[in-house]
């Protein structure tokens, strides 16, 4: 099954990536190792393209692969979510294998040397990102995913893992700024297979201390168990193409969302904003009849419009911490669109993740500090100082008469 799996992968990429990811370098190559590379680039764009959120053209421009890569296939730089993925790509033919040991040290000391700003160890490709590359480096908030994608069927051995497991607890000291993404055959078939079908996602989902709004239109809402969250993973991104946006990976946000699963699930509840999920249809299941202490609901054609980076995070987080969310909940609303007008669902999506930004300045505002400081001035002074961004601006004060 190996080799039609690399095959569904193989006509994905190619479609999408082989006629824009640059070959001039490989122009008077032999056709199979020309052909090999087309397959090795197409693939470091799709990844970027599925992980970033590129559009196509965007992802391959982003292709960094070739004599004088230093390991990196691969780059870019979110600078809104302020994540850097760099991504190192192998494609093997039969189906079977991983990327080897020698390819991952490359793939480190390369990210090293980048991370270093040591561009004269890169190619011309690499040269062209170069100031974005800086930027992501100049930004404390800016975050790299480090993407290894590769069409074997085999798990990285464990010599392989060892040199990222280090390099990882290296970068990661005293706080986390870097994560690690494996794309291995199944993995990428699971992408390639979500956006090929497009069969509607199906979820049973129960609703603890559940209510229900009749009017105008039908929704139910309460908290989910955030283990059963978890287990959406399987759908990949099907679950969440009507979003706005794909889940991130490693940025502030969901960085913050994975901690508070880690140290102290209980409280997830009170920190999440939680999920909104549309239905085609939604309906509730007799089990329980009208007590809405639990509730199972029959949700067809479902899709997370807000909230891909929480249900992103607890996929990610369940993988290592399967115990520790099992005390979590989440705030869940289920809206059906079976007697909405055209346009409505477009309408909640927009709605629901427009807002204004929250700036690390308007945190001053929960500072103790500040406001002992704004009464002491106000107790000597008379005079108001304001920690909050407002729609009115503080009057100037008037000359003493």
């Amino acid at each position: 099954m190996s080799v039609i799996h690399v095959g569904h992968i193989k006509t994905e990429v190619l479609n999408r990536f082989g006629d824009l990811v640059d070959l001039m370098d490989v122009s008077t190559a032999a056709p199979e190792q020309k052909e090999m590379t087309r397959l090795t680039r197409s693939l470091a764009a799709f990844v970027l393209s599925e992980l970033g959120g590129l559009d196509d053209v965007g992802a391959a421009q982003g292709v960094t692969d070739g004599t004088g890569d230093n390991g990196i296939d691969a780059v870019y730089f979110d600078a809104a979510e302020k994540n850097c993925f760099l991504v190192q790509t192998k494609w093997i033919s039969s189906g079977n294998g991983s990327i080897e040991v020698g390819d991952i040290h490359k793939f480190v000391q390369g990210v090293r040397d980048l991370l270093n700003n040591d561009l004269s160890k890169f190619n011309a490709k690499m040269q062209v990102h170069g100031q974005k590359v800086f930027a992501a480096l100049s930004d404390s908030a800016a975050r790299f995913t480090l993407v290894l994608a590769y069409t074997g069927e085999q798990s990285l051995s464990e010599a392989a893992e060892r040199p990222l497991n280090d390099f990882l607890s290296e970068m990661n000291s005293p706080t986390e700024v870097m994560a690690l993404r494996t794309l291995n055959q199944a993995a990428l078939h699971t992408i390639v297979a979500s956006g090929a079908t497009a069969d509607a996602v199906n979820l049973e989902i129960m609703l603890h201390d559940w209510g229900m709004v009749k009017e105008p239109y039908l929704a139910y809402y309460g908290h989910v168990a955030v283990s059963d969250i978890a287990t959406w993973g399987t759908y990949g991104s099907r679950l969440t193409t009507k979003n706005l946006r794909q889940f991130r990976g490693l940025t502030d946000v969901n960085e913050s969302i994975a901690n508070t699963l880690g140290t102290s699930p209980e409280n997830f509840w009170y920190f999440n904003n939680g999920i909104t999920i549309l239905c085609q249809s939604l309906r509730k299941k007799p089990l329980g009849g009208s007590n809405n202490d639990t509730g199972t609901f029959e949700c067809e054609g479902a899709s997370v419009v807000n909230g891909a980076q929480t249900v992103g995070t607890i996929v990610d987080v369940s993988r290592s911490k399967s115990q520790a969310i099992q005390l979590a909940r989440v705030l869940v609303r289920l809206v059906s669109l079976e007697n909405c007008p055209a346009g409505f669902a477009e309408e909640i999506t927009r709605a629901a993740n427009t807002q204004n930004r929250i700036e690390r300045r308007d945190f001053a505002a929960l500072d103790p500090n500040q406001k002992r400081i704004r009464t002491e001035l106000y107790l000597e002074n008379q005079r108001n100082t304001y920690i909050k961004r407002e729609n009115s601006r503080p009057r100037p004060m008037q000359a003493a008469l």
